[in-house]
């Protein structure tokens, strides 16, 4: 492989990227640095690609006055994953099919429909963002823009701003895994950092919808503090600084079983 330090990184970083490190920064570097190819796509990543893709599709019809019915969102997933199925190195689990995670999704998405009201007031879908990240103690600038995508961006009823993002998942959401999320933190200060809203305007909140018999949506709400982007700083200046100094080892655990890059790990060293 060539080495780390001669391959030159862009001069951003996501969220994704931050928590892909923190996960396993072995997977970061064949992911972003090395470009290894995936040995398959984990079939979740691909149903969770789906179902967003179905849900901005709601959204948008909402936010433009022209909801799409329930089978059309329910067509637009089918679409994708037809797509999905036939053209990607799928890994489905033992009791997975093409059939029946689409008979999922479509459960999922009914339930998803029957909870989005006609009066949401949608800002914005899928809304990108550049921000810088700076320190808010100190005025220190990192050379690394924050960006990323905002899944959904809505007004309460007091014309404050929500910031909404949208997850799938086995089960509910504990409230650790809500006040802790790193996601959020980046939402909530991106929003600020653009100008949409002051961070004490700005609510965040999870729309969980669970992969069970019978789906449900959970919604999680809470709120980020000017603490909290500290927090973001010195996280993203630590990942960052930890790239830099090519500190690439490898975290073993519960999410190696799915991992498209598990024989590149093994054969490193």
């Amino acid at each position: 492989m060539v080495p780390v330090e001669v391959r030159p990184q862009p001069a951003v970083i996501s969220f994704t990227q931050l928590d892909q490190y923190l996960r396993c920064p072995l997977k970061y570097r064949f992911t972003y640095i090395d470009r290894v190819e995936p040995e398959f796509v984990p079939v979740a990543l691909a149903f969770g690609s789906g179902i967003h893709g179905a849900a901005a599709f709601l959204f948008r019809g909402v936010g433009q006055g022209s909801r799409p019915s329930v089978a059309d969102v329910q067509g637009f997933f089918e679409a994708f994953w037809n797509l999905e199925t036939e053209h990607r190195p799928l890994r489905f689990g033992e009791k997975e099919s093409k059939a029946s995670l689409l008979d999922l999704a479509a459960r999922m998405l009914a339930v998803l429909c029957e909870n989005v009201a006609d009066g949401t007031d949608v800002v914005a879908v899928e809304q990108p963002f550049k921000v810088p990240l700076i320190d808010q103690e100190t005025g220190e600038l990192l050379d690394r823009d924050l960006v990323g995508k905002i899944d959904v961006l809505e007004r309460d009823a007091e014309r404050r701003l929500v910031v909404v993002d949208l997850k799938t998942a086995a089960r509910k959401y504990t409230e650790v895994q809500v006040e802790m999320s790193l996601q959020l933190s980046v939402y909530s200060y991106a929003a600020s950092m653009n100008g949409l809203a002051d961070q004490d305007d700005v609510r965040l909140r999870f729309d969980v919808l669970t992969k069970t018999r019978v789906p449900e949506l959970h919604r999680y709400w809470t709120t980020r503090d000017r603490a909290a982007n500290v927090r973001l700083f010195r996280l993203a200046s630590e990942v960052l600084g930890a790239i830099e100094a090519g500190a690439f080892h490898p975290i073993v655990g519960w999410q190696c079983k799915e991992c498209p890059f598990r024989s590149k790990c093994w054969a490193w060293g």
